[in-house]
């Protein structure tokens, strides 16, 4: 049962707002009941992957199927670059100055994105287009709203659900190849911020503290796809905002090896897992990048914590 957050967030935001300018949240252990069950029919394999290498965001059209009951976007194989670079570093930096102030922001918080290194895709995958519903986990009446992505889960009970749908959850690469592209956008959208596109702490949140002037109407989540016009090049929504999104990958340096993706589905104790996007929680652009990494305990679950899918090349 979700637990009674409601009195004691406002004093633990009204801390953090005033630490990290709305940028982080607390998380806690979830409940032996958090969740149930999900039920899922598989209804066959999904749909043949075909497409050619694409060198550039906009000779890509999207295109989208449903499989197993649930709307994918393809992303076609493919290079871009993971990570940030010096310039990209700079700008989060002044995004988050330009917030909270000069001098209350630290350039190394977002070192943990580089090196940019190249990453190729040479098969494609599908991505699922939205945020993992209430109604797709079989939340029960204690979660209202249906089309509301599914939150407090955590890692565990992401990959489960993403398994029984013959799915896992997406690595890292994968998340951020489908947010940014080819062209290696810094938001789904575009290279720059448009509190417009999608849901993050504006006027109607209720940890506004820095009176924000945007009013998307959503005081907390949003249901998934509210904001069409902030899809990534691939038609995937809420690719920034809404709820941070698990991914398949332990928190490591992109420097040096990394650790390969058979092997980092074993045991997750005393590990961190990633979360990228951003959430409704956050009033900077710099945690809404896509290139943004949050580390978690896999065991946390959190009011802004959610998932969606991949199903890779066969």
């Amino acid at each position: 049962m979700p637990y009674d957050w409601m009195n004691a967030a406002i004093v633990h935001l009204i801390v953090l707002c005033l630490l990290t300018g709305c940028g982080n949240t607390a998380v806690r252990s979830p409940a032996d009941d958090l969740t149930e069950t999900p039920s899922t029919d598989l209804e066959g394999d999904p749909p043949s992957l075909e497409s050619g290498m694409v060198n550039r965001n906009d000779a890509w059209t999207p295109h989208v199927e449903s499989i197993n009951g649930v709307e994918m976007a393809l992303v076609p194989a493919g290079c871009f670059t993971l990570g940030s670079t010096d310039e990209q570093v700079d700008d989060a930096w002044r995004y988050c100055e330009a917030l909270r102030g000069e001098g209350r922001c630290f350039r190394n918080s977002y070192q943990n994105e580089q090196p940019a290194i190249q990453h190729c895709f040479d098969e494609p995958f599908w991505i699922d287009v939205y945020e993992v519903t209430n109604a797709q986990y079989g939340s029960s009446g204690e979660w209202e709203g249906g089309d509301l992505p599914r939150e407090q889960v955590h890692w565990a009970e992401a990959m489960a659900h993403c398994e029984i749908r013959g799915a896992r959850l997406p690595t890292e690469a994968e998340w951020e190849y489908a947010a940014r592209g080819p062209d290696g956008l810094v938001f789904p959208w575009g290279n720059e911020f448009d509190r417009s596109l999608l849901n993050s702490c504006d006027r109607d949140c209720i940890f506004n503290l820095i009176g924000i002037r945007v009013d998307d109407g959503f005081a907390y989540t949003a249901p998934v796809g509210s904001y069409p016009e902030g899809a990534s090049w691939v038609g995937a929504m809420d690719m920034s905002g809404n709820v941070w999104e698990w991914t398949f990958s332990l928190y490591e340096s992109y420097a040096g090896s990394r650790t390969e993706l058979s092997d980092s589905i074993g045991s997750t104790e005393g590990t961190r897992m990633v979360l990228r996007g951003g959430s409704w929680m956050h009033c900077g652009a710099d945690l809404l990048r896509s290139a943004a990494r949050y580390p978690v305990s896999p065991e946390y679950a959190d009011r802004v914590h959610g998932f969606r899918c991949v199903i890779p090349s066969p």
